[in-house]
Formats: structure tokens, sequence, C-alpha cells
């Protein structure tokens, strides 16, 4: 990891954060939305500096392709939980 990138992950760490805290205290809102709307209001109220390009960067790219399949493992293994360990042992 280089330390360029540092500055971008902490703020995308932070809007993560603020993401959760918000999904909290509303249940009826999901964390993603609140994070994206956090998103869009951040780069169009001002322009974020330079330096959080790299971090910002790695964030968006391998940070939520990873967190993207986590997600999508997280509903297979939910549905085939539901499903009942008879159901499962009779497939397999």
């Amino acid at each position: 990891m280089r330390r360029d990138n540092w500055p971008g992950l902490v703020l995308s760490l932070l809007a993560a954060t603020m993401a959760l805290i918000v999904a909290r205290v509303a249940p009826a809102v999901s964390p993603l939305l609140v994070a994206i709307v956090l998103g869009i209001l951040a780069t169009n109220i001002r322009p974020l500096p330079d330096r959080l390009s790299p971090g910002l960067a790695v964030a968006s790219k391998r940070l939520l392709r990873m967190g993207i399949v986590l997600l999508g493992l997280q509903l297979v293994l939910a549905d085939i939980a539901a499903l009942g360990v008879r159901m499962v042992v009779a497939v397999a």
C-alpha cells in the first residue's frame, strides 16, 4: 500500500462510518444510499483536493468491488440458510 493512498482511504472510511451511523439512526435508510449521496455532495459542493485522488481510486475500484462480492455472498448464504438444514443436506 502506497503512502499517498492513505488520505483518500481515510476519507472513504469516514464516509462509510457516517453512512453506517445514519443507517443506525434511521433503519429505513440504506447505508449504501447514504454513502452514494455523501459522495455526490462531497464532489459537487466543493472540489476535493488532488491528494485524495489516489486513495479514492483504490476505494472506488478495489474495495468497492470486494464489497459487492461480499454483499452478493452474504445474500446467497442467507438464502441457503433460509432453506433449512434438511433441505441443504437433501440437495447436497
